[in-house]
This record gives C-alpha cells, structure tokens and sequence, in this order.
C-alpha cells in the first residue's frame, strides 16, 4: 500500500495541473476589442519601396 501513495500523489499533482491550465486557457470574457484602423494603409502590402535594394548594405563575402 504504500509503494502506491508517491504514484497516487503523482497523478493527483498532475490532474490539478492540467485542470488548472484547462481553467486558464479557456476562452472566456475578453477585454475590450481593439478598434479597427481607420486611416488607409498608403503602401500595399508585400510590396517593397523602390530602390530599398540600392540602400541595402552588401553582405561581406567570406
């Protein structure tokens, strides 16, 4: 009986802890959303400025 108790503690332990993090990671009351921007984005996403490769410092060969 008590070769049992350290691994009856054990998973004691661990049930409370996974418990508590279900508890902690669930999805409940959020805080305020964050409004949306209003003002337009001026560059278009996944494009680059032109001559941002002129401005980029070489990389030294090795």
């Amino acid at each position: 009986m008590l070769d049992i108790i350290p691994y009856a503690a054990l998973m004691v332990a661990l049930a409370v802890m996974a418990v508590a993090i279900i508890v902690l990671a669930w999805p409940g009351r959020t805080t305020q959303p964050v409004p949306a921007r209003t003002e337009p984005v001026e560059v278009e996403i996944g494009t680059a400025p032109k001559g941002w490769i002129d401005r980029d410092e070489p990389t030294p060969r090795r």
